[in-house]
């Protein structure tokens, strides 16, 4: 897997385009960021991140964990198949979001969000 990095400036303007609830809440978390912060991402095949993250995500809920957002996640990615995409964490005071953008930093593609801390359903 490589990788490259996007400033939390880029995608917090990323962010902006969408207004959907995950997309909402990694803007809210981004938007503490510095804005000069340089943020990894990963790049990888969408379909098998869907089936990465389908089984670890799942199998956090199944612990209690609160996970929002990880069917329209895994629906997307597999719809996008082979293309490659790009993906980061962004960690919140008791949560942290998965941000897919495409491989070309154009748009963000999905978000999941993972409460951690309060909220959880333990």
């Amino acid at each position: 897997m490589s990788s490259t990095f996007v400033s939390a400036e880029t995608l917090a303007g990323l962010l902006a385009a969408r207004d959907d609830e995950g997309s909402v809440r990694a803007a809210t978390i981004v938007a503490d960021l510095d804005p000069d912060l340089q943020i990894r991402l990963g790049t990888q095949p969408a379909g098998r991140t869907a089936v990465t993250f389908s089984i670890k995500y799942e199998a956090a809920r199944e612990r209690g964990v609160v996970v929002l957002g990880l069917e329209q996640l895994v629906d997307h990615l597999t719809a996008l198949s082979d293309s490659e995409i790009r993906a980061c964490v962004v960690e919140g005071r008791n949560d942290f979001v998965l941000v897919v953008l495409d491989y070309n930093l154009s748009r963000v593609e999905c978000v999941l969000h993972v409460i951690t801390g309060e909220g959880r359903s333990d």
